[in-house]
């Protein structure tokens, strides 16, 4: 990653940006795994491309750089995130959605627990979610994520949902993917009891919870599907999220996580 200061002031402008965005991202790297970071060197390299920032970008690179401390540490990785995305910016490269935070993958083993200890082993509940035939890979991600957060055992895909394989579900998993136990299913072949989270059913606040089973999650395009819909009207039914927005619709994870605090928070109470 790192070279001589003489030779970084040789590379040209926009050239200049994209490889000081390649040592800032591995020194976010090098933090995560509890590295030290020379922050002089990081520092003098930010100093010698600021004359190559826009006028545009200027102030929210000067605001980050001024919050660099002498010695980084993982406390840092927000403002050297901020420093990468102002770069970005500047060259016009503004990451998607999907692309933020990648090179944060492994974040999650540092969070804490209430009691201030690092969590070593997730809990385990004997609740499911089956993603039936969802379409985005990065809702994949976001509901594996959301899924791990609250204890769910398993993760069902049916046959065409896209694998938690894929690029931009890996990313928004945040790494997820390999906490959590997850396998194509027949919906048939779901622990029971099943519902399914749908527009016009009981609402949230007044549906019981069950202590395990498995809730159906739809496509963005349609929904769920007829099969998912008679085999939750078998068991328990249907639980919709009340609106009062015009458009009357949340993205899939979102509504996934808003079901996921709701019956967790019911068997924890």
């Amino acid at each position: 990653m790192f070279f001589s200061e003489k030779k970084f002031r040789k590379i040209s402008g926009q050239g200049r940006i994209k490889k000081v965005v390649l040592i800032i991202q591995e020194a976010q790297q090098q933090l995560l795994c509890g590295k030290s970071v020379n922050s002089s060197y990081i520092k003098n390299i930010l100093n010698i491309v600021e004359k190559d920032i826009s006028d545009e970008w200027k102030e929210p690179f000067l605001s980050s750089l001024s919050k660099i401390p002498e010695t980084l540490t993982i406390e840092n990785l927000r403002d050297l995130s901020n420093l990468r995305y102002a770069l970005l910016a500047d060259i016009g490269k503004e990451p998607a959605d999907w692309d933020m935070d990648s090179d944060m993958d492994g974040i999650a083993s540092l969070l804490q627990s209430k009691d201030g200890e690092k969590r070593t082993e997730r809990e385990v509940l004997p609740i499911n979610v089956y993603l039936d035939d969802l379409r985005s890979p990065f809702n994949v991600g976001s509901i594996f994520r959301t899924a791990e957060s609250f204890c769910y055992e398993n993760v069902f895909l049916s046959q065409h949902t896209p694998s938690p394989a894929h690029k931009r579900a890996g990313r928004s998993s945040m790494g997820t993917v390999e906490l959590i136990k997850w396998s194509r299913a027949a919906i048939e072949d779901l622990p029971q009891p099943v519902f399914a989270l749908e527009t016009g059913g009981i609402s949230l606040s007044d549906f019981t919870f069950p202590k395990s089973g498995t809730v159906i999650i739809g496509s963005e395009e349609g929904g769920i599907s007829r099969a998912a819909i008679d085999t939750a009207g078998k068991s328990l039914g249907i639980v919709s999220i009340p609106l009062y927005g015009i458009k009357g619709s949340l993205n899939v994870s979102v509504a996934f996580g808003i079901l996921s605090f709701c019956w967790i928070n019911k068997l924890k109470t």
